[in-house]
């Protein structure tokens, strides 16, 4: 007997270790998702997460529990929208999150301006606009809510030109200088400022003024090819051919070739 319990307890000790081993090589189970009475901030810290690594599946099913917690603010909401315009475009759960979080907080900055793309995509260019302009001066504030309102004025411009409403016209391109010089002001100079100034002011009949912001342009992206043939064509446009032709070499682009009409088959 004396001689068999050495044995017995090598034995054990090798059964342990083999024990050990195998647990060791299973992968330790991922912790528990919290549960539905834990604070919102252990729904919204993974949510982030996983926002960042692009699980939108993953960070969506956190926001919504986010979302039914006790007092939930905007937050939730904001993030749902935000992904759901980023990951699969759906604009009826963008605006149902959106109408949610204006709901608890109606002045909230980023929510408007999520709520103006959602109407900008739709076609509602008006309410579009009302609610960039809200922005603006939300809770935070959107400064880039600047440039949507100047593009949207271009979009306006154009559509009032095309049916022959000049002062339509008018209006609307000042609106958009305005918008742009308000963007260019908040956040620093930017290639879409500059090029939508030129085309604004172009628009006013400025063209001082329009050549300028294409001369901006081309000093934002001084090593661009496009910046140069925009400013060639302008210089076109408005009949000054030595300086159109400086802007083309320059460019590298060539001018577009005049099609001459066909001629009637016989």
């Amino acid at each position: 007997m004396k001689r068999l319990l050495p044995c017995l307890l090598l034995m054990s000790a090798a059964c342990t270790t083999g024990t050990d081993k195998r647990a060791d090589a299973h992968p330790t189970p991922p912790p528990a998702a919290p549960d539905a009475g834990a604070p919102q901030q252990d729904f919204l810290t993974p949510a982030q997460a996983a926002l960042t690594a692009g699980e939108h599946a993953r960070a969506r099913e956190l926001l919504r529990s986010a979302a039914a917690q006790p007092g939930a603010g905007a937050l939730p909401f904001i993030l749902l929208a935000e992904s759901h315009l980023s990951d699969d475009g759906d604009l009826v759960a963008s605006e149902k999150a959106l109408t949610e979080a204006l709901t608890r907080e109606p002045q909230n900055g980023r929510a408007l301006f999520l709520m103006a793309r959602v109407r900008e995509t739709q076609g509602r260019g008006a309410e579009a606009e009302e609610l960039y302009v809200k922005s603006v001066t939300g809770n935070p504030p959107q400064p880039d809510a600047h440039e949507r309102i100047g593009s949207l004025a271009l979009w306006q411009a154009a559509l009032a030109r095309r049916a022959g409403d000049e002062d339509g016209a008018v209006r609307a391109y000042a609106r958009a200088v305005s918008a742009l010089e308000a963007a260019r002001a908040a956040s620093g100079d930017k290639p879409a400022y500059a090029l939508g100034e030129a085309q604004a002011r172009e628009g006013l009949g400025d063209v001082a003024g329009a050549e300028a912001a294409l001369k901006r342009l081309v000093a934002l992206s001084p090593e661009a090819t496009e910046p140069h043939a925009r400013l060639a064509d302008f210089y076109e446009r408005h009949g000054e051919p030595e300086k159109a032709r400086k802007e083309r070499e320059l460019s590298g682009v060539a001018a577009p070739r005049k099609l001459r009409p066909l001629k009637p088959s016989r």
